[in-house]
């Protein structure tokens, strides 16, 4: 595949953000989990699917901070980011999108700017040390975060956007989806036996473009559809007590 020509919009010590122009009227915000190298900003993410063969416009965002939406400028650059491209292009819907650390970002970014859709792979409910004392896979970065902002992922409103979210089904996972609130018309589901490499689980079964894809231009109901061929997953609603349910 030809790699897509990149404008790097923004280039600091602590945020990286780059620019794909498409040709259509969506606006994809691509925000990068924690990556793998505590020296290095984590690599942009879903690049080629949030394109999608050049129809949509792309913002990708890299915090070299890792956190989690609690920068005191981050926030503000991404929406300043938002409406410079709307100024010139004729955007017309905006959807956030994000794996771990970036899905609780993708979530938290409706509070700043208006997203018509949010899709969020393994989102942390918070890393807040009261509100998840027990969650420690994140504990290097929690601990530099000196203020937060953010608490926990806030509200979701969907009766002002449409949301897809997807989770494992593991405890570790539960820590987090077991916190979501359970809601009509909130497209969540856990993938039973999955931990949190769900991306990767998707990626192997190649399945992961094609989910992301419906969900991106709003067909959630389509985009979980495809999963049971390879997953077995129930919706969040399904459940029973959200903080005593283990896999």
């Amino acid at each position: 595949m030809r790699a897509l020509p990149i404008e790097l919009r923004v280039d600091s010590e602590k945020h990286r953000l780059g620019y794909i122009r498409g040709t259509g009227h969506r606006l994809v915000v691509s925000i990068s989990g924690v990556g793998n190298r505590r020296r290095f900003f984590p690599p942009w993410e879903f690049i080629a699917t949030a394109s999608d063969n050049g129809q949509n416009h792309v913002l990708l965002v890299s915090d070299m901070e890792r956190s989690w939406m609690n920068s005191p400028v981050l926030p503000e650059l991404i929406s300043s980011e938002i409406e410079s491209i709307k100024s010139t292009e004729e955007i017309d819907e905006v959807v956030a999108l994000g794996n771990s650390m970036g899905g609780f970002m993708a979530l938290v970014l409706p509070q700043y700017t208006p997203v018509q859709r949010v899709v969020a792979i393994s989102p942390q409910f918070s890393v807040h040390p009261d509100i998840v004392p027990e969650e420690e896979r994140w504990a290097y970065w929690r601990q530099r975060i000196r203020c937060f902002r953010h608490q926990d992922i806030g509200g979701i409103d969907v009766e002002k956007r449409g949301y897809f979210i997807l989770h494992g089904g593991t405890k570790n996972e539960n820590l987090h989806w077991g916190r979501f609130p359970s809601i009509p018309n909130l497209h969540h589901y856990i993938l039973q036996g999955k931990g949190h490499a769900v991306v990767v689980a998707m990626k192997g079964s190649g399945l992961m473009r094609d989910v992301l894809h419906l969900a991106i231009v709003g067909q959630k109901a389509e985009a979980i559809s495809i999963l049971p061929k390879r997953f077995n997953s129930i919706g969040r609603d399904q459940l029973p007590d959200k903080q005593k349910f283990l896999w």
